[in-house]
């Protein structure tokens, strides 16, 4: 074997042109090797802060480059001064040599091949806590991501988040705070239908860990408290995005499946339950009248135990249908006493569906006389004449005819719908409608004249007629 060396040595010493031939194949490679860089970050415009730290990184190994350069042309200048190590020196050139050649294949399949795999690997490996937030805000940015790649990145940045969470250091939490913030403020570039299925339960996970934290933390006066309400109004936002844009499309159900899981888990934590539905109605109550699926989401996948019914109300344990009522009235309110429009579509469909077992109009009359603003000298004239903007619509009862059907059936559910009305009225607004109240409207209503036929006149018949009639009820029933 040393003899082999010694002659491939001496054959080597006698070969003048090899570090001539080393420099002009080191040469070759950087004349391919810097344009075909320059076009690689040329060509990148999505993804932009992530894609350079993977081609610095791991496509060129950028930190590694200049030996790479040093192996391959400063070998060669000793050939002449150490020409017994001539085996070595060309050795330590082809490392170089090789390296340089294994940048350029990894340039060549990055801008044939798919990028995402390398995406993702740098992304897992990601630790730099000045840099994070700036690649996944390049990530965000980006839109059309297809569903696959999206669930790929959802897995890996809940799985960072989550770790920055749990940390409890206000430098990681600030760090959270940046990625969630991007998260939130980009979301409408997302896929949808991926964010539902992979990154939405997170959210609704961090979401009662952090208003878990505010709570514990409010009392203490740390300032870790800020942190926390910062990441949970982030959270709120996203949450509140995220729901508004299922409208427009078809996945609320999606939606309600996660979110009903949620609340199932955190059924008993009423502060909690008071938060949540605080960022779930207003958006629900905003838009579900112009949704295409509006019958199946009232019928199907909106809870009846969600909903506002006496019994609901009067059982205990539900804690849900009575924040449900505080949050339909925190809404309804405003657009009672402060219409916009003559018909307010959404305020009809709202109050039919989360009282299912009243009569809408009569019930959107209770509510109009209680809410509406009036003069105390004669509440029955002030709203008589202030606008009436929904209760247009009764519940369409459905039957099949046949030999067993009586007309009796229909009026029987008329009659409870009748009783159900004026049970749920007594039992939320009794003073309103006590029964010295209820004469004294009807009183009052017997003293007003309005031109026959006219809208005012109509609406004074329709008041003393409900008045005469709760009146009649509450003196049999109660």
């Amino acid at each position: 074997m040393k003899e082999i060396f010694q002659s491939i040595s001496e054959l080597l010493e006698k070969s003048d042109n090899i570090p001539v031939l080393i420099h002009g194949i080191g040469l070759t490679l950087l004349t391919i090797f810097i344009p075909l860089s320059i076009a690689i970050f040329d060509k990148e415009k999505e993804f932009l802060e992530l894609d350079k730290r993977v081609i610095l990184d791991s496509i060129i190994k950028a930190k590694w480059f200049l030996l790479y350069i040093a192996l391959i042309f400063i070998p060669p200048l000793f050939w002449d001064i150490y020409p017994n190590l001539c085996i070595i020196l060309i050795i330590l050139s082809f490392f170089g040599i090789g390296f340089i050649g294994k940048s350029l294949v990894n340039s060549y399949r990055w801008i044939r091949g798919d990028k995402f795999g390398p995406r993702f690997s740098h992304l897992q490996k990601l630790k730099s806590k000045k840099e994070i937030d700036i690649i996944w805000r390049s990530v965000w940015r980006t839109k059309g991501i297809n569903f696959q790649n999206e669930k790929n990145f959802s897995e890996i940045f809940s799985s960072q988040t989550e770790t920055l969470l749990t940390k409890e250091k206000e430098e990681y939490l600030e760090i959270a705070q940046r990625l969630l913030g991007d998260f939130q403020y980009f979301i409408e570039n997302r896929n949808i239908f991926s964010t539902i299925e992979n990154i939405f339960p997170k959210l609704l996970d961090w979401h009662y860990k952090m208003w878990n934290k505010v709570q514990g933390y409010r009392h203490k006066g740390a300032s870790t408290w800020l942190y926390y309400d910062r990441i949970l109004t982030i959270l709120n936002s996203a949450i509140r995005k995220i729901e508004n844009m299922l409208f427009k499309n078809e996945g609320l159900q999606e939606f309600l499946d996660y979110f009903k899981k949620h609340i199932e888990n955190n059924k008993d934590k009423k502060e909690y339950l008071n938060s949540i539905f605080g960022i779930f109605y207003p958006e629900f109550f905003n838009n579900i009248a112009d949704y295409k699926k509006e019958e199946r989401i009232w019928e199907g996948d909106f809870p009846m135990e969600w909903k506002i019914t006496k019994k609901n109300l009067q059982d205990k344990e539900n804690l849900i249908s009575r924040i449900s009522l505080e949050k339909y009235l925190n809404w309804s309110i405003r657009r009672i006493q402060s219409p916009k429009k003559e018909f307010d579509k959404n305020l009809e469909e709202v109050t039919k569906n989360m009282f299912p077992e009243v009569d809408p109009i009569l019930w959107s009359r209770v509510l109009i006389f209680r809410f509406s603003p009036y003069n105390p000298e004669n509440r029955v004239k002030s709203v008589i004449e202030c606008p009436w903007n929904f209760g247009y619509f009764g519940r369409v009862k459905v039957y099949w005819e046949s030999s067993n059907y009586q007309d009796t059936d229909l009026e029987s559910q008329c009659k409870t719908e009748l009783e159900n009305t004026f049970e749920l009225a007594y039992l939320l607004f009794r003073n309103e409608f006590s029964k010295q109240n209820l004469k004294k409207y009807i009183r009052e209503l017997e003293k007003l004249s309005y031109k026959s036929n006219s809208l005012k006149e109509i609406r004074r018949k329709e008041l003393s007629d409900i008045f005469k009639e709760m009146l009649k009820f509450l003196e049999n029933e109660i």
